[in-house]
């Protein structure tokens, strides 16, 4: 009986490299679209866009640049879902000036951009602190027939976040809740009060999430903590902690941000506390835990308290980096407690050399 060879269609190898998409395979997915040619299959409109995605989706912006352009030069040219694709690996990059020059690209080729476009593009100036241009952006939108969406009031929100533009983010939000926008708004928002040193205004924010019924998530939570730590609100900071962490489930950033403003206050037996409460609410301390907490002990030279934190970094096998020991070694050193620099230095947490020289600093 005569064996029949069944090859692959068209169809058989965009499933497979929309398969490498999902699994951000995008060598894979590059593989087989080279592979097209061996067995004569003339690469469509959705295998191109499905590599682009797998790049996308893996960080590999020149790739996806490189494939955009080979889609140009074919019959159909690139569809929205490649533009978006390729603009988006752009954002993650924080390659903001070929993600602009990709969204006017659309323009001179008669291809019209969307929402996502301008969202990614937007997001793509906030990474790199181009606020101005993000908010340009999202004025001229309506040139291309479009009208800003909640995706495209977030993006720029995150672009006053990273410039501290607090004022401007809160003009923002209210557009933004007129178009759906929620708990996503709201979170930049509130951490762009707070990078701005407005931790009043972020705290009001949450207050107003209530009111308009939206749910805080971790996001908000740790935005609001982190807000009060430039200031120095250590007890407004506890009080987000405890009062909302409980109904979110504040994960260990939650706890790590709370003992930072306890730190940055020289509160240190607040932020011991803190530590020693997470194995109850089911969360593992992790260097950066210990480091908040022993350098808020060095603030306040309580030694011993510092000498057990390490001793409990021991217990728990967590090697202390660099800046857990040079806490510890600060609190020692700050009591003149000389001996336990030895025990330091014998166990490895201190070398000799640091420890003579600290030991000869005092004298």
């Amino acid at each position: 009986m005569e064996r029949l060879e069944v090859l692959p269609d068209i169809m058989t190898y965009n499933s497979a490299i929309s398969s490498c998409a999902k699994g951000t395979h995008w060598q894979g997915a590059q593989h087989l679209l080279a592979s097209l040619a061996t067995c004569r299959v003339r690469p469509d409109t959705i295998s191109f866009s499905s590599t682009i995605t797998a790049c996308e989706k893996a960080g590999q912006w020149q790739h996806a640049l490189s494939l955009l352009e080979r889609m140009s030069l074919s019959k159909e040219g690139p569809d929205v879902i490649a533009w978006s694709s390729t603009i988006s690996a752009c954002e993650k990059a924080a390659r903001w000036r070929e993600a602009l020059h990709l969204l006017f690209s659309m323009r001179q080729r008669r291809a019209r951009a969307d929402n996502i476009c301008f969202g990614s593009t937007i997001s793509a100036c906030a990474r790199s602190t181009q606020t101005p241009l993000a908010m340009e952006l999202l004025d001229c939108m309506a040139s291309f027939g479009l009208q800003p969406d909640a995706i495209s009031y977030c993006s720029a929100i995150t672009a006053c976040e990273k410039s501290g533009d607090w004022p401007f983010a809160l003009w923002l939000l209210r557009l933004a809740l007129g178009v759906g926008a929620g708990t996503v708004a709201f979170s930049s928002a509130v951490s762009a009060c707070g990078a701005g040193g407005q931790w009043q205004r972020a705290v009001a924010l949450l207050r107003w999430m209530a009111l308009a019924q939206v749910a805080p998530n971790r996001v908000t939570l740790n935005a609001a903590i982190s807000a009060c730590e430039s200031c120095g609100e250590w007890s407004v900071a506890l009080g987000l902690l405890v009062s909302m962490g409980g109904g979110i489930g504040a994960d260990v950033v939650s706890y790590n941000s709370a003992m930072s403003v306890c730190e940055k206050s020289s509160q240190w037996q607040q932020a011991a506390q803190l530590l020693s409460s997470m194995p109850a609410a089911r969360l593992d301390p992790n260097v950066i835990s210990y480091s908040a907490a022993l350098s808020a002990c060095a603030r306040s030279c309580a030694w011993r308290s510092a000498l057990g934190l390490l001793g409990a970094m021991r217990a728990m096998r967590l090697g202390p980096n660099a800046a857990c020991a040079a806490h510890g070694t600060a609190a020692v050193e700050q009591g003149a407690q000389f001996g336990w620099m030895l025990w330091l230095m014998r166990s490895g947490e201190l070398s000799v050399l640091g420890a003579l020289r600290q030991c000869f600093s005092g004298v």
